[in-house]
């Protein structure tokens, strides 16, 4: 199987050697299949979804995973005091994208991000009033895209709950990122 996984920093494994991410110990699991990460650290929804057409233009691959969201989430909340506000801001143009691939004949796995900590205002990721908006904001996050793309969906808000799974508050640490592996191995296997 040939998977090709968008996303951003939570994708792409970041803060933990490459070998400790999660796309990168499901590869390890199931080494017949090729997994290519496509994850950027920073990556906005808009950017991901933008990249796929881009990707596609030469190889067509059995499934894409995407996810992403968190960094608008964040920013939004320190900016503006609110966090996604809007389900149809992010829910119809990830309904395109997926519609567009299925029609193309191309599986797609969605990700709910992990709920952040704490530990993110004291690493610097964002301020305190604007954690807990955060996190409120990526439960319901997690709950819309459910209910858009139900049975599609791995929902790492459920996997990270044990906020010591966290490096730096946003971030898994590998025992988080091996968390997220098993939890999403399961999804991946479903579409061999």
């Amino acid at each position: 199987m040939h998977i090709m996984a968008f996303g951003d920093s939570l994708t792409a494994g970041y803060d933990v050697p490459p070998a400790s991410g999660w796309l990168a110990r499901i590869q390890r699991e199931r080494p017949a299949w090729t997994i290519q990460n496509f994850g950027i650290c920073g990556d906005s929804l808009a950017g991901v979804i933008a990249r796929i057409p881009v990707a596609l233009r030469t190889q067509t691959p059995d499934l894409i995973w995407m996810m992403a969201g968190t960094n608008d989430i964040l920013t939004e909340a320190d900016s503006y005091g609110r966090a996604y506000t809007d389900p149809d801001a992010y829910l119809t143009p990830l309904r395109r994208i997926v519609d567009r691939l299925e029609t193309d004949g191309i599986a797609v796995l969605l990700g709910a991000p992990p709920l952040i900590t704490k530990g993110s205002v004291y690493t610097g990721w964002q301020t305190l009033p604007a954690w807990e908006i955060s996190r409120d904001a990526l439960r319901r996050y997690a709950a819309d895209l459910h209910a858009a793309f139900a049975g599609r969906v791995v929902d790492f808000t459920v996997v990270l709950a044990d906020d010591r799974l966290y490096d730096d508050g946003v971030h898994p640490d590998i025992y988080g990122y091996a968390r997220m592996a098993q939890a999403a191995l399961p999804y991946f296997d479903a579409y061999a």
